[in-house]
């Protein structure tokens, strides 16, 4: 599909928000400035706490905004429960209004997604499933979305870096660099769910230490999974948890 001079909406939360999903959007957003046929206009949903009025204040404002000129969406939700049947009723406005669009999911909770599997497979059909291509995170995601019925096109996703951040950067020279320290610091910087990988993390980390490598773990973050790690770790000494981590 041609969208060329055409305007592009993204639904997302808050761009100030230090969320993962507004780091990965702010960083699209400044590499979309080199495409000058598209432009691309973020539309920022949520953060309404305990209003009540707050979900239907986004679907009115994505409404109002498929009322415009405005001619291919792409939709960001989260594979858990409020974000899910939100931005799938942003799905059905998109259908309704014949306008095309494609989902972006990001967030992913496995209990969640057991109870789609058993419960709003015909939900997920009827909104998500009219997308044009779904992007995931992860090959389990893929092979989930294609199990509850998705025919269209599913893309493996990778996360982004910020250009700015990484001015001047050569892998070469950091790889050269990262050779000659003892030991390797890794920094795991995030919300301490398992599906974020942290467990799998901690594990590779250990059968690296036992076949000699010499690796310092620093884990950033909080989350619900908080509790389980530090069992986890006890009395591994090459590994830090040092909490919820704000500012420079």
């Amino acid at each position: 599909m041609s969208i060329k001079n055409q305007q592009v909406l993204v639904t997302l939360s808050r761009l100030s928000l230090t969320s993962g999903v507004s780091s990965f959007w702010n960083a699209l957003f400044k590499s979309f400035k080199t495409y000058e046929n598209i432009s691309f206009k973020p539309l920022e949903i949520g953060g309404h706490g305990y209003n009540v009025f707050g979900p239907l204040l986004d679907q009115w404002r994505l409404y109002k905004a498929l009322k415009t000129d405005i001619s291919f969406i792409c939709l960001n939700p989260s594979l858990i429960n409020r974000s899910f049947f939100r931005d799938g009723l942003f799905a059905k406005q998109c259908v309704r209004v014949k306008k095309p669009f494609v989902v972006f999911f990001h967030g992913w909770e496995l209990d969640f997604e057991e109870e789609v599997t058993k419960k709003h497979r015909i939900f997920f059909q009827n909104s998500f499933g009219k997308s044009e291509k779904i992007f995931v995170l992860s090959q389990d995601f893929k092979e989930k979305i294609l199990d509850w019925g998705y025919e269209g096109e599913v893309i493996v996703e990778r996360t982004n870096v910020d250009v700015e951040l990484i001015e001047d950067f050569s892998m070469i020279e950091r790889r050269e660099v990262l050779e000659t320290l003892s030991p390797i610091k890794i920094l795991f910087l995030a919300r301490l769910i398992k599906e974020k990988g942290i467990f799998e993390l901690v594990e590779a980390v250990e059968k690296l230490t036992t076949k000699g490598f010499n690796i310092e773990l620093t884990v950033a973050g909080d989350g619900a999974d908080l509790d389980l790690l530090k069992q986890r770790v006890e009395g591994i000494t090459n590994i830090k948890l040092v909490g919820d981590v704000q500012g420079k």
